[in-house]
């Protein structure tokens, strides 16, 4: 067997393992309402305090490249890049260096995705809170995903609200909040979000840094729950009034129709292989994204989940990553959601 197929088998292997931890973690937390989940993340965090800390080291805000870069020493903005649920790093590779090329100072936010929104909307604000010595005193938010539904807790919270604390706290100010491919009113897909999940603890395993406690540390998988159309939290968030002073802009992918007859295919030759057990369970997760396919949308979130009363809206052309990043990082081709935010941005 050649290094390069055992690695291959290697990683397969791992692979296997991390989902059984996950479909574990999940099966024992099934059925239990929020808090149940957050207590069993807690107890472990509690039984396991050293292997806890480092892996939380990897959390919180982090400078993209050198924080005094020559490029945005004099900045006047400072950036905050809000990934979404399941992301393992790859959201912000063409976007990042982007922004950072046009002047402006760039942040990655990095958190535990799988807790409570309203979690991480905390971690988000205290984040904001301690670093605002290295931030600029006018900030951006741009996010993906769910993490707008992060921004938007932090900018409407009555516990969090920015706009109330700036002048009590010192806080910098939030001045524009960019939204890419945001489920605004949920998403379906959040049913499945258990493959997000494994394809983000992959990923960290090639890199060197998984740790069996990781599915479980970053959230007990109640960000799926608030995900779903209909949540509490969701219909609590959209019930309240957008931040004032500040300029929304939602951005939106719309899968053109070759991408949406490729993904059908692609569905459809799965789910041929498959034994007839196996494909019962797989088609029931087709059907979703099928539905899915089948409104106007980026495959995952649709026009009319990611729409927000009030405020601008634009289109690109894509999928739900597409929109944003490239597939692979030697790729010349620029995400059709970035020209869009440096236009926003510069306006």
């Amino acid at each position: 067997m050649t290094n390069q197929r055992y690695s291959r088998v290697k990683l397969f292997g791992a692979g296997v393992a991390v989902f059984l931890v996950i479909q574990m973690f999940h099966l024992i937390c099934a059925g239990e309402g929020q808090g149940n989940r957050s207590d069993f993340r807690k107890k472990v965090e509690e039984a396991f305090p050293e292997q806890t800390s480092r892996i939380t080291e990897r959390y919180g805000l982090k400078p993209y490249g050198e924080e005094n870069n020559p490029r945005t020493e004099n900045a006047k903005l400072s950036v905050i890049l809000v990934h979404g649920l399941d992301e393992p790093g790859k959201v912000w590779m063409n976007l990042a260096p982007a922004l950072q090329e046009n002047g402006f100072e760039v942040w990655l936010m990095h958190y535990p995705n799988d807790q409570p929104i309203r979690e991480s909307a905390k971690f988000l604000f205290d984040q904001i809170h301690s670093g605002q010595s290295r931030l600029k005193s006018d900030l951006i938010l741009i996010t993906h995903s769910m993490g707008g539904l992060v921004a938007r807790e932090m900018l409407t919270s009555p516990e969090l609200h920015t706009q109330d604390q700036t002048e009590k706290d010192g806080l910098p100010e939030v001045r524009q909040l960019i939204m890419v491919g945001t489920p605004n009113h949920g998403s379906h897909l959040a049913h499945f979000r258990v493959f997000a999940e494994l394809r983000e603890q992959i990923f960290h395993m090639a890199k060197g840094e998984y740790h069996w406690l990781l599915p479980i540390l970053d959230g007990a998988g109640e960000a799926g729950k608030d995900l779903l159309p209909g949540s509490e939290f969701l219909e609590t968030l959209n019930h309240r009034k957008n931040p004032e002073n500040i300029k929304i802009t939602v951005i939106a992918g719309v899968m053109s129709p070759l991408e949406k007859n490729d993904a059908r295919q692609i569905i459809q030759s799965l789910s041929d292989k498959l034994s007839p057990g196996g494909k019962a369970v797989f088609d029931t997760v087709a059907n979703k994204v099928n539905s899915l396919l089948n409104e106007l949308g980026d495959g995952a979130v649709s026009l009319e989940s990611a729409r927000l009363s009030g405020m601008a809206m634009e289109t690109v052309t894509g999928t739900h990553l597409s929109i944003i990043r490239n597939i692979s990082p030697d790729s010349e081709r620029i995400p059709p959601a970035i020209p869009v935010i440096i236009q926003c941005l510069q306006e």
